[in-house]
């Protein structure tokens, strides 16, 4: 399952990789497969690790003009590094989709599968394969790869706890991508089979990693099938169970639990469906869960930046006018006093948490409804402006990203000399020599 945040992004790539080690390490002599396919990349990628060109500005203090932009080469340079990637991408599915229909390569991977902890690696690498494939917009090959897709949910066996957990965030990939490939394990029964097994590990303490994927794997589903939660009743149970009593979980449980509340929310389908009169799960209640984890003066920071991030992930998806009337509804849940306590946490000056906040922030502010919630509180725009506060490099950024949405949307309550103030910021960029600072406040003087 995310950003920024998205829903725990490496966990996929970090257990395919831990567990192809591990088989290694069961089996020194065992050849590498090099041709099943290119190396894991997450698909969900938090926005959070790719940096803005921006980034590159220099902080120079000359108070010239060029001391705000990186040189032109490093520009063409990043240009350059960005079509590579662009190309590099284009031919990776062009040889993927070739491999697909490549006979004879088929057949070679399928002799690759033979069972047993001795060929786990190989067996993984041709899954990476089928992953791969299936996470092509256009695959539809359902019935030519099927014995490789049927080999990969073999692997959901509880007899191998570290294979099976693997391969569900493999498969929760696969089904997050398209309707398409999740139509397509209905059809072959892996949903029923799952979701039995999320229920049969649920009170199983030896089965804990094997659980938790399971939560992945669904919480992963409802972000493309926007009826996975009334599908899966004991799965939408379980996660609002958890946020009810979040207290008496462990910190990674509660961090699992909020993720995947946050993951659930998300499409159009579900808000819908949470905001009916006949949902029996109280969201009012969970949201107020939300806010008092944030609040939470005993969290440390590491913990309240993942709480923070739960608002990105809800409030940044903006599907239409119907989907942000609801998260208006819903934002009222984390009650009056959250627009103070969000400003509170950027306020603390720790990276992790003013990042998080800001993020927060930014997703927030994709929404009408949402500036006059902050702007009128005392301080907040000035503080945003205060160049002499200091802030991580990517904090710098966001900061400046966030103050360019409120010149765009223009609040009814930002005054004319605070808006003026936002503009000379946004125009002497995102870092100001000292020089250039002192002469715009002249200016505004």
């Amino acid at each position: 399952m995310s950003s920024a945040s998205e829903y725990s992004s490496d966990l996929s790539s970090s257990l395919i990789s831990g567990y192809t080690n591990y088989c290694s390490s069961c089996n020194q002599n065992s050849n590498i497969l090099t041709s099943s396919s290119s190396s894991t990349t997450n698909s969900r990628k938090s926005s959070r690790e790719t940096l803005s060109p921006t980034y590159l500005l220099s902080t120079s203090s000359s108070g010239s003009s060029e001391s705000l932009r990186a040189p032109a080469e490093v520009f063409k340079l990043i240009t350059t590094k960005t079509y590579q990637i662009m190309k590099d991408q284009i031919d990776n599915n062009r040889e993927l989709r070739s491999k697909i229909k490549d006979d004879d390569f088929i057949k070679q991977q399928l002799s690759l599968l033979s069972p047993g902890i001795d060929n786990s690696e190989k067996r993984f690498l041709v899954h990476e394969f089928t992953r791969s494939a299936m996470l092509l917009p256009d695959f539809n090959e359902y019935q030519r790869l099927s014995p490789l897709i049927n080999a990969l949910v073999n692997e959901v066996d509880t007899n191998d706890l570290l294979g099976c957990s693997t391969a569900l965030e493999m498969l929760a990939d696969i089904a997050s991508s398209k309707q398409e490939n999740i139509n397509y394990f209905e059809s072959i029964g892996l949903l029923q089979k799952i979701y039995k097994l999320f229920q049969t590990t649920k009170e199983d303490t030896d089965m804990g990693i094997t659980h938790t994927a399971c939560i992945r794997f669904f919480g992963y589903l409802s972000t493309t099938d926007s009826n996975a939660l009334e599908k899966f009743p004991i799965f939408t149970s379980d996660v609002f169970d958890a946020i009810y009593h979040f207290d008496s979980l462990d910190p990674l449980r509660r961090k699992l639990a909020f993720e995947t509340f946050a993951v659930v929310t998300k499409t159009i389908g579900a808000k819908r469906f949470l905001s009916s009169e006949n949902c029996p799960y109280n969201i009012a209640k969970a949201f107020n869960c939300l806010a008092a984890a944030i609040a939470r003066g005993s969290a440390t920071p590491e913990r309240k930046a993942w709480y923070l991030d739960n608002i990105t992930t809800i409030f940044g998806n903006v599907e239409s006018a119907e989907s942000s009337n609801i998260l208006k509804i819903w934002f009222n849940y984390l009650g009056e006093h959250f627009p103070k306590l969000l400003f509170d946490c950027l306020k603390k000056l720790i990276p992790e948490v003013q990042i998080a906040s800001l993020n927060a922030l930014i997703a927030l502010m994709k929404h009408q409804w949402t500036p006059e919630y902050f702007c009128l509180i005392d301080g907040f725009i000035n503080f945003l402006l205060d160049r002499e506060i200091h802030f991580s490099t990517i904090g710098y950024q966001l900061k400046y990203d966030l103050i360019c949405r409120f010149i765009e949307i223009k609040p009814s309550s930002i005054n004319s000399d605070l808006m003026e103030k936002l503009i000379i910021y946004r125009n002497m960029g995102v870092y100001a020599p000292p020089e250039r600072q002192l002469i715009a406040t002249k200016k505004i003087d």
